[in-house]
């Protein structure tokens, strides 16, 4: 068993889908085989240990974020609406003799915004990574005094 990517960088509030994947070696590892597969969790964020979050197709826990894909080769989890407290490190593992694991770790880039006035009640706001183009009018208002001579 392998992780397909070892690395997974998301951006909050995209998904993210770690995979696990059966070798064609191990293929035994099948659906249909007696084997029990699971999802843990260790967080950076919160430093509580290890989270067992599914069982084969079932979910341990409730997070209506969280789906669970099982095919003969694959064993996925997805987390949609990623937040920075699903960074961590996640291990796919199987009961089989030794156990066979494969580690994913999930980091997460945070967007900062930002407001700022322009003028009046005019407010714009923005974000890093987001390109903005910004067109500046000037306008200039002049004070001509002139001096009529009547005849």
């Amino acid at each position: 068993m392998e992780a397909l990517h070892t690395n997974v960088t998301v951006t909050s509030g995209q998904k993210a889908k770690l995979t696990c994947i059966f070798s064609s070696t191990n293929h035994e590892l099948s659906l249909s085989s007696s084997h029990q597969l699971i999802w843990i969790r260790q967080s950076y964020a919160t430093h509580n240990g290890d989270s067992i979050l599914a069982h084969n197709q079932d979910l341990l826990i409730t997070d209506y974020r969280l789906n669970i894909q099982r095919t003969d080769t694959e064993y996925s989890l997805t987390i949609t609406n990623i937040n920075i407290d699903d960074e961590g490190i996640y291990t796919c593992e199987v009961n089989s003799q030794p156990p066979q694991k494969a580690f994913v770790h999930l980091y997460v880039q945070v967007l900062y915004f930002d407001r700022i006035p322009l003028w009046g009640n005019f407010i714009i706001t923005i974000s890093v990574g987001l390109i903005i183009g910004l067109s500046v009018i000037i306008f200039v208002k002049t004070c001509l005094k002139q001096t009529f001579k009547v005849k």
